[in-house]
């Protein structure tokens, strides 16, 4: 009776599948009053019905793979001024470096860019600028949670090919994975592989900014050089793994923003098979793109480095991945993204670690305790008819109590000289026509309101605000022709360094002088201007002097 009862529930699995026959099985068996068995299936296999040899064994939807976590880093030089800052005061042991950094031991792969040589070899070929890191740099590495690194950069070749081969062996005795470098062509261009958790990850590293001569040959050692070919080694390694990670060196030095050829390679790769692009070199964080199911991080900035003469190269990004096997397609995607932000104290140690959330908030509450509640409209009758447009005004030349006498009212609660705010009018207008959105949250302050901006600044944080306020009657904001814009792609932040890697800051960048405007305070400047990069910060000069500003490439301290 059971197996008559069995055989006709065949019918109904051939009509309605699987999930339909295993119900009608288990309810038949509940009818007779037998316990129906337990089915236990192993991990990623198919569970398989052993009520009666008859039936075929159907198959259920794979469960969700486990998934691999992994963690991206910036570039790590752990040379000349980290060097003698971990001499000086951590008594030469490097592992003090990430005393604050336990957590990164937690992911199943952590990456980052060894931007030079581990060696005790080899002659200086490179420059002033040259790097050469201590073998006992590797062991640390290792012990700080890295499993993999890229040696495609511009400094792995400062101490000659020598030192090269022997930071290879240096990561080879401690078990740190490399990419990117290798003894011959057909090394660099075979993906690095890590297996875990059911998964083949594999990584690539490219070099963008060189150094040519350190190409890696048919016979000859050296780095991964990204030549028109690239996109065929991507899709090799591609077909061989899960999921391609794959490193560029590339782009400019100090700029926040990636520009086209970064982009160009960075589609590219993707269209070529790569799930994951992370960039290095700028040695500031850039943006982060989704494209065409991919992902490419421009830049993550400096993890450790001893660039100290901005709070831009102070700092870098964390990116956390998750990558699982889609259950259905069983093609690897990536399931979740966080980033963190790590600043570097004056040790070069990374001390703080911000979930970049928590970053924003903390900058709106810092404006809101920094920026004094005035409000200039109706606009300060003034006392001077005198044209200071291109007053040479920076840390030791003020310009005393002056008050410009054309002042007008622009965005409700703030004033900019006429002629500022009718090119300010046009730039925005046009922009608004690109769909791009930027807005003022300061022009003019008179002494009074730079003093008040000033003092509350230096009791927040005295030492950061040298660089970052001007001092009372040495602010550009009271010539009545510069402004601090803001857009809602940051949540309308005043003064935030995050408006940087946004689409209105590139069009700025590209058009702004157009209209008579330039950036006053460019990343690379500050030991010219005096201040540190501030992308939200922007002077109306006129249109002669923004254009010559543009094509020169410099700033209005050095072209004056």
């Amino acid at each position: 009776m059971l197996h008559a009862r069995l055989y006709s529930m065949n019918a109904i699995f051939t009509l309605f599948g699987t999930s339909i026959a295993i119900a009608s099985i288990l309810t038949g068996l509940a009818f007779l009053g037998q316990k129906p068995p337990a089915i236990k299936p192993a991990r990623n296999e198919a569970i398989a019905i052993s009520a009666t040899p008859s039936l075929p064994a159907p198959s259920v939807a794979p469960t969700q793979s486990i998934g691999v976590e992994l963690g991206f880093v910036g570039d790590i030089m752990l040379d000349r001024g980290v060097l003698q800052s971990v001499e000086k005061n951590f008594n030469g042991d490097f592992r003090h470096l990430f005393d604050n950094l336990a957590f990164l031991k937690d992911y199943d792969i952590l990456f980052g860019n060894l931007e030079g040589p581990v060696s005790l070899s080899g002659q200086n070929v490179g420059s002033k600028w040259s790097f050469r890191m201590k073998p006992v740099v590797t062991e640390v590495l290792a012990e700080a949670g890295f499993d993999i690194l890229s040696l495609a950069n511009n400094h792995m070749g400062d101490w000659a090919s020598e030192a090269m081969l022997d930071t290879l062996d240096y990561l080879k005795m401690t078990d740190v994975m490399f990419t990117g470098a290798g003894a011959n062509l057909a090394a660099v261009k075979k993906p690095t592989i890590i297996k875990k958790n059911g998964l083949r990850i594999g990584f690539l590293a490219f070099s963008d900014v060189g150094p040519a001569w350190l190409a890696a040959k048919e016979n000859t050692p050296g780095i991964l050089i990204i030549r028109d070919n690239y996109k065929d080694i991507i899709k090799n390694a591609a077909e061989n793994v899960d999921v391609l990670v794959v490193s560029m060196h590339w782009g400019e030095e100090y700029k926040t923003r990636s520009n086209t050829r970064e982009q160009t390679l960075g589609h590219g790769a993707i269209e070529a098979g790569a799930k994951i692009v992370i960039g290095h070199h700028p040695h500031v964080i850039q943006e982060i793109e989704r494209y065409r199911g991919g992902l490419i991080a421009y830049s993550l900035g400096n993890f450790i480095f001893d660039q100290y003469f901005s709070e831009e190269t102070m700092r870098g990004k964390l990116l956390e991945l998750k990558l699982a096997k889609n259950p259905f397609t069983q093609k690897a995607d990536i399931t979740e993204t966080k980033e963190k932000l790590i600043k570097l104290n004056k040790f070069f140690q990374p001390a703080e670690i911000i979930e970049t959330k928590n970053y924003i908030e903390s900058v709106k509450e810092t404006a809101k305790s920094a920026i004094p509640n005035v409000v200039t409209t109706p606009c300060p009758a003034g006392n001077s008819d005198q044209d200071f447009l291109l007053f040479n005004i920076n840390p030791k030349n003020g310009i005393g109590n002056f008050i410009p006498k054309d002042l007008v009212p622009i965005a409700e609660t703030n004033c900019l000289r006429r002629e500022a705010a009718r090119a300010f009018a046009l730039m925005q207008n046009t922009g608004k026509d690109e769909n791009l959105s930027f807005s003022i949250t300061s022009g003019f302050r008179d002494e009074t309101w730079q003093k008040t901006l000033y003092e509350n600044w230096s009791k927040a944080n005295a030492a950061a605000t040298f660089l970052a306020v001007a001092k009372p009657t040495h602010s550009e904001h009271q010539l009545g022709t510069a402004l601090d814009l803001t857009t809602g792609a940051i949540g309308n932040l005043a003064g935030s360094d995050l408006f940087a890697t946004t689409k209105e800051y590139e069009w700025l960048t590209a058009n702004a002088y157009k209209y008579g405007f330039v950036l006053s305070y460019p990343a690379g400047k500050e030991l010219i201007t005096g201040y540190k990069f501030e992308p939200w910060h922007w002077r109306y000069v006129g249109l002669e002097m923004a254009k010559k500003i543009k094509e020169t490439a410099g700033t209005l301290l050095e072209t004056l």
